[in-house]
């Protein structure tokens, strides 16, 4: 019997728990994804995301900005076709994020283990 194949899940229940700041993604093969919300909007893959990223190095020891962590709250979730998750965030931001991406990038070890085996 063959291992599914990660590239190629589906989602089948997408859940905000939002007072733990996580979306979480299940799969159609089991698998269950939980993305941080502050992680998520910072992978958001829009031309205005990567070009701030490109020119302006993160600080993580930035002193917090009130309102500033609002821009990490889903105001909407909604389906793009069959293949991607669109994020309409609290500071009017808007994201897609492609079902593919967020296996790329699913946080949990299971899968870092997997992606450095096929780095190697």
């Amino acid at each position: 019997m063959s291992t599914p194949d990660p590239v190629n899940r589906t989602p089948v229940e997408i859940n905000l728990h939002r007072s733990a700041g996580i979306l979480e993604v299940k799969w159609d093969d089991g698998h269950v994804s939980s993305f941080p919300l502050s992680a998520l909007r910072e992978s958001c893959t829009c031309a205005l995301c990567q070009e701030t990223r490109r020119t302006k190095p993160s600080t993580p020891h930035a002193l917090p900005v009130l309102g500033s962590m609002e821009r990490n709250y889903p105001d909407s979730i909604y389906p793009i076709g069959r293949y991607a998750m669109g994020i309409r965030w609290k500071d009017a931001h808007e994201s897609i994020f492609p079902y593919d991406h967020l296996v790329e990038i699913c946080p949990c070890d299971e899968c870092k283990t997997r992606r450095a085996a096929e780095a190697n």
